[in-house]
């Protein structure tokens, strides 16, 4: 039988409490072995979806499915990495510490990491480039490298379903371009990704659909079909796209 899609989404509406929905009208098919990039402005509800996928942020109308059934259920074959981690730097924790962080929700709190486990946090590792700087401490890692951590941490249980957000941001450009491998690389292994950016290059590079939104939805398609001038303008109309010869481009300062 062939796999359900990782994602569906059916003109979905995403609230805190009882406020106005953060996101609104999203509609979205996303097969296992495919990414999709969200792209909008500061505050256009990139976050709220990825979080509504976890079912974190209560799903107020339309439809949801996540891996066939509902967000929570799947939430245990989800990976996931927040734009802003809560890791205090100046706590004692080893970089290899924190990847393992991404396996107790497996192997529970407290318990000692078997074999099989320590092998998924060197592979993580490795993924990331990070494999030499296993036993520092994650506080003196430099901000590139704390976010391939935690994009390790996110992957080390092989989820079916990756959420990144903003996973690009504070990378150098080698890190960069690892990234867009490693990306590259999960969707070939059958692993789902939906990540949010505001570099429309990094998601010409990655993605399969591009979904634009500002609260609301603006367009979702194949990449290429998506990330037209026009469209992405309806979805920025207080931004000026920065247009060139081959590209197009959103200031740097744009959007977390």
């Amino acid at each position: 039988m062939p796999q359900p899609p990782a994602v569906v989404l059916d003109h979905a509406a995403f609230a805190y409490r009882a406020a106005e929905p953060a996101a609104t009208g999203v509609s979205a098919v996303l097969p296992q072995g495919e990414a999709l990039a969200l792209i909008g402005p500061n505050g256009a509800g990139k976050s709220t979806v990825l979080r509504g996928l976890l079912g974190l942020v209560p799903l107020t109308a339309g439809r949801l499915e996540v891996l066939g059934g509902d967000a929570a259920t799947a939430r245990p074959h989800v990976g996931y990495m927040p734009q802003t981690d809560t890791i205090d730097p100046d706590f004692p924790v080893t970089v290899r510490q924190v990847v393992t962080m991404g396996l107790y929700r497996r192997i529970g709190w407290g318990r000692w990491p078997g074999a099989a486990d320590r092998s998924a946090v060197s592979e993580a590792l490795v993924r990331v480039g990070l494999s030499s700087h296993d036993r520092r401490p994650f506080g003196l890692l430099s901000g590139g490298q704390k976010q391939r951590a935690i994009i390790a941490r996110a992957i080390v249980s092989k989820p079916r379903l990756l959420l990144l957000d903003e996973p690009f941001n504070g990378l150098d450009a080698e890190s960069r371009t690892g990234l867009i491998a490693l990306v590259n690389t999960l969707k070939a292994e059958g692993m789902a990704v939906v990540m949010s950016t505001h570099d429309i290059s990094l998601a010409q590079q990655t993605a399969d659909s591009v979904l634009l939104i500002n609260r609301e939805q603006v367009a979702w398609g194949p990449t290429d079909e998506t990330l037209k001038l026009e469209l992405i303008e309806a979805a920025h109309p207080d931004t000026t796209i920065e247009v060139d010869e081959h590209s197009l481009h959103l200031p740097t300062h744009e959007g977390h």
